[in-house]
């Protein structure tokens, strides 16, 4: 087991490495990352060394003091401002524009700062900013650009007189909860996937870091040693009962992994499954909203027993044996 930590840990740090090296996290995709990993690094690494250029100028060394926001929160940015031109680079105003400061087309609005000075050839500016987010603004993650009002000198041609403000490529916000300790791992049938994407999100923007086995690529690992590792590294297991996971020879093992490691377990059993399970559950309809599953899920994890002499007791280890023959036996039965 400790072999998979170290192979993660080390994808983790190689990852880390290399976003702050510049590498953008669509590079690092396309290189054979997991999306999930990249992501999960980016959100909890603060400082990044990020290039958003063109070929006459360039923004990078994007520092954010952190790595999430709450809406009514400041933001404090500093990055750099490089002119890569040949010729003098006039700045009247550098700032930044959020996603949620753009209303329409023709009404938007950012955040700048007056510079009123000129930038040689190769010289770099520094620039810090503090935005408000707003109090009412929705948890999610939002586009941010960096732009300025500049002119080139000397002037040539109609576009070098022209001071409307040029913007980068977006770059991404977080307006989450902070990341909790607890990381939650989701136990389902590949079939009921739909179910799993929206509530991964949800549980995301409230500060649940959630564990997808499948999303998490570790080439030539053995299945079964990878998902026991990382329901290991888990606070909380969380399993879909639904007629796909009841034919799921990997839902029987995750959930006969976590009763071995006795961990805080959430069932939800999809309520059109007609079967009496000898365990606790939590009844839900695959067929509400995802905004209802999220709370029902919510609701299951405040009420979560998690005092660990009721976890060892005689008793719990008894029904999670009786659970797990009881999801076998179910399931030979159907065929």
């Amino acid at each position: 087991m400790a072999l998979y930590a170290a192979i993660t840990v080390g994808k983790e740090e190689e990852i880390r490495a290399l976003l702050e090296e510049g590498h953008t996290p669509k590079t690092l995709i396309e290189r054979g990352f997991a999306k999930s990993t990249v992501y999960k690094i980016l959100s909890t690494t603060r400082t990044f060394l990020v290039h958003l250029r063109n070929s006459e100028w360039v923004i990078e060394n994007v520092k954010i003091d952190k790595a999430r926001h709450l809406p009514g929160e400041q933001i404090s940015i500093v990055f750099d401002l490089t002119n890569l031109s040949s010729r003098d680079l006039y700045l009247l105003n550098v700032g930044v524009q959020t996603e949620w400061m753009i209303t329409t087309e023709q009404k938007w609005y950012w955040y700048s700062q007056t510079i009123n000075d000129v930038l040689k050839p190769m010289q770099k500016r520094t620039i810090s900013l503090i935005i408000p987010i707003p109090i009412d603004i929705q948890l999610g993650e939002y586009e941010l650009r960096f732009g300025f009002q500049s002119q080139y000198l000397p002037v040539t041609s109609y576009e070098d007189q022209v001071l409307e403000p040029k913007f980068s490529m977006p770059y991404i916000l977080h307006i989450k909860y902070p990341l909790r300790p607890e990381k939650i791992f989701l136990s389902h049938s590949i079939r009921d996937k739909y179910l799993i994407t929206g509530l991964q999100k949800s549980l995301d923007k409230v500060g649940f870091e959630v564990i997808l086995g499948e999303d998490i690529q570790i080439p030539g690992a053995l299945l079964d040693a990878k998902f026991k590792h990382f329901i290991e590294s888990s606070a909380i297991f969380v399993a879909f009962v639904t007629h796909s996971a009841i034919f799921s020879k990997w839902v029987r093992l995750e959930i006969e992994h976590a009763i071995a490691m006795r961990k805080p377990m959430v069932l939800l059993k999809d309520r059109s499954l007609k079967i009496d399970l000898p365990y606790e559950w939590v009844e839900f309809d695959k067929n509400a909203p995802q905004e209802v599953l999220f709370e029902i899920v919510m609701s299951a994890l405040k009420n979560i027993r998690s005092d660990q002499n009721w976890l060892n007791s005689p008793l719990v280890k008894t029904l999670s044996i009786a659970l797990v023959a009881f999801l076998a036996g179910l399931s030979l039965s159907r065929l």
